[in-house]
């Protein structure tokens, strides 16, 4: 919910409880799904597909800054 509130303050808007809550379960039920996806590719539990998923997209964030 805090990046939510961070990109309605730069984008100077304001999103009610009912979007918010929506904005929130969808990004939920996608790591969910994703992780789902990752432990039946890779036979692991759900919690390890989650930090799979995890350590993938910070990886891809910093080659994208150039970092690694």
């Amino acid at each position: 919910v805090c990046g939510f509130e961070r990109t309605q303050g730069l984008t100077d808007t304001y999103w009610d409880l009912e979007t918010v809550n929506q904005k929130l379960q969808e990004r939920i039920l996608k790591a969910y799904h994703e992780a789902v996806a990752t432990a039946e590719a890779k036979n692991t539990s759900l919690r390890n597909a989650a930090w799979i998923n995890a350590l993938q997209k910070i990886g891809k964030a910093m080659k994208a800054r150039g970092w690694i």
